[in-house]
């Protein structure tokens, strides 16, 4: 019963993957990236230990480029693990849940789905390395970045990273609420 205002803060989702598009392509007018770059294997930009360690040598053909497209290899209705951060937590034993690191190197050890730049399928995984890559390349948090060298240039102050929880809201956050009949799911085990 609260209306909303020009000062409610509503979460936006997906649409936060045009954000990250922005980011990867002012690394790119800032030649920071190329996007033919490769992410994973020896030369990839991420080539840390926990990135190397991957199932499927196709991982070495990813680029920048194909993970903007969605055309990184995943099949998102059976291999994309972001969303199932509890499973993925049980799997690689750890405290859930799973950070985003962990659920990336779980996903590297299963095959690809198909050939990376060889079929189209969203990917909210594709857009999370994509993360791990603006802070690899910049040095700087995701949202760090994000707000130094997109939002605040445009007079944005006002934009954050959603929590998790109610009680985490940010002020002028708006109350979310579930249809009639929604079950209950367990997203965290805490």
């Amino acid at each position: 019963d609260e209306p909303a205002t020009p000062k409610s803060l509503f979460r936006i989702a997906s649409v936060s993957k045009l954000i990250t598009a922005v980011a990867i392509m002012k690394l790119v007018e800032d030649e920071k990236l190329t996007l033919d770059q490769k992410v994973f294997g020896k030369d990839g930009l991420l080539n840390g230990d926990s990135y190397r360690k991957y199932k499927d040598s196709r991982y070495e053909e990813i680029t920048v480029q194909h993970l903007l497209d969605h055309t990184g290899g995943w099949n998102s209705k059976k291999s994309d693990p972001v969303l199932n951060s509890l499973y993925v937590a049980r799997i690689m034993d750890v405290e859930p849940p799973a950070s985003l690191p962990v659920v990336i190197e779980y996903a590297l050890s299963k095959d690809l789905d198909y050939s990376p730049g060889k079929k189209y399928c969203y990917s909210n995984l594709g857009y999370c390395i994509l993360g791990e890559v603006i802070e690899e390349v910049t040095g700087m948090g995701y949202e760090d970045y994000v707000q130094f060298a997109i939002l605040h240039p445009l007079g944005i102050y006002d934009m954050h990273i959603g929590k998790s929880f109610y009680d985490e809201r940010y002020p002028f956050e708006v109350r979310y609420y579930d249809a009639e009949r929604t079950p209950l799911v367990w997203s965290y085990n805490g």
